[in-house]
């Protein structure tokens, strides 16, 4: 939902508005993270360390089935909570090619540099216990409002359906849009 909690959310009414103002506002917030912020040349991050290797046969690896993929997310988890390794604030513990960079994987670290997936750069991700408490505290009051409110917002939908679906309002959108470009 769009609107900030305490506020009627967002609707129908507001969808084509905002099509045109969210990647540019996605682009602002992401200026926010380190891990967003990248850097051609993946040597330019600290070297990786760590204060202790991993001990033989314990590397990161698939989850195997799905009781596994939901233990892998249980523990992952409860992992984000816990404080980040001090070394871990100065070196990445590993570098991962995009391709390899999974959930799974990259909640296994406290921080860790992964390039893109086009290999022009990289970025250092770092687990940030404190945002992520934050996060996860939003995303539980979203979720209670949502189940609150989702019976009258579905009929707001359906009812408008025809409208935002419709030819003529995509037109005016895309029109808007590539007036914005110039």
């Amino acid at each position: 939902m769009a609107a900030g909690l305490g506020r009627a959310p967002a609707g129908p009414e507001r969808l084509h508005e905002a099509l045109s103002t969210k990647l540019p506002e996605i682009r602002e917030l992401r200026k926010a993270y380190p891990d967003a912020q990248t850097d051609p040349d993946p040597e330019a991050f600290p070297a990786v360390r760590r204060e202790k290797p991993p001990k033989k046969g314990q590397d990161p690896t698939l989850p195997k089935g799905r009781v596994g993929q939901l233990l892998s997310a249980a523990t992952s988890a409860v992992r984000q909570a816990l404080p980040r390794r001090e070394l871990a604030e100065r070196f990445p513990e590993a570098r991962l090619a995009a391709l390899d960079a999974k959930w799974w994987m990259i909640s296994q670290f406290d921080s860790v540099v992964v390039s893109m997936p086009d290999g022009t750069s990289a970025a250092w991700y770092q687990r940030q216990p404190e945002e992520f408490k934050d996060l996860m505290r939003r995303t539980l009051d979203i979720h209670q409002r949502m189940y609150r409110e989702w019976p009258e917002l579905a009929k707001r939908y359906r009812d408008a359906l025809p409208e935002i679906t419709s030819p003529q309002q995509w037109r005016k959108t895309f029109d808007a849009s590539a007036g914005q470009q110039g």
